[in-house]
């Protein structure tokens, strides 16, 4: 499997950077203890998408990559840029299960020239699912940029089978990191078949019985 981790270092990261450091360097390592680690790639967002990580199965280096992540002064957020980017790198690789686990910003500006549609679609090339963590802040950028990067957090990560946890404080990392890692570790996927001579229904209906369960499915899935 595959896993990229794309983090948001544009100026406003300067009063988290040690949280944010820890969090990834923390997930880096609890994915290095599975018995058979995903490649996991690092990228940072500001100025330019840029890998610091290329695709390892090794904490360490992602620790390495991590020590190289700097705030950049009046900088701004290419995060649709990244996925794009990413996702393509994705399907070159001919990835598995890839995921993307982003943090971003609010208070970031984005400067990406792409559309929400433009990230759907790059993900369900790949096969792609995309987890953000979002820090939240009440003076939000406004502009059409940032609706484009609004709706691919509260709508592409479901689309594409991921999710997004909204935290209001850098003291919330941690935590989010852990609830985010713990939900993609978790998942099972359901492959659903019929015969070829039976009419595609128009409509799949799932319900489980234990509610803690959360259902979830890309779009793209019967692509």
């Amino acid at each position: 499997s595959h896993l990229v981790i794309l983090v948001d270092n544009t100026d406003a990261a300067q009063t988290l950077l040690t949280e944010l450091r820890n969090s990834v360097i923390a997930l880096a390592r609890q994915m290095n203890q599975l018995p058979s680690p995903p490649q996991m790639m690092l990228v940072s967002l500001a100025e330019r998408p840029t890998r610091l990580v290329d695709f390892t199965t090794s904490d360490i280096a992602i620790e390495n990559g991590v020590k190289k992540l700097f705030p950049r002064p009046q900088s701004g957020s290419y995060f649709l840029d990244a996925i794009v980017e990413t996702s393509a790198v994705l399907q070159k690789a001919k990835a598995e299960r890839p995921v993307m686990l982003a943090f971003v910003m609010d208070q970031s500006q984005e400067f990406s020239d792409r559309v929400h549609r433009n990230v759907e679609d790059a993900l369900g090339e790949a096969k792609a699912s995309l987890w953000t963590i979002q820090l939240h802040d009440s003076a939000r950028r406004g502009g059409q940029n940032a609706r484009e990067r609004e709706s691919v957090v509260g709508d592409v990560t479901t689309w594409s089978g991921g999710m997004n946890k909204p935290i209001l404080s850098p003291q919330g990392l941690p935590g989010a990191f852990n609830e985010v890692a713990a939900a993609i570790l978790g998942r099972l996927d359901v492959t659903y078949g019929r015969p070829a001579s039976l009419v595609p229904p128009k409509r799949l209906s799932i319900e489980t019985r234990d509610k803690s369960l959360k259902l979830s499915a890309p779009r793209w899935a019967a692509r």
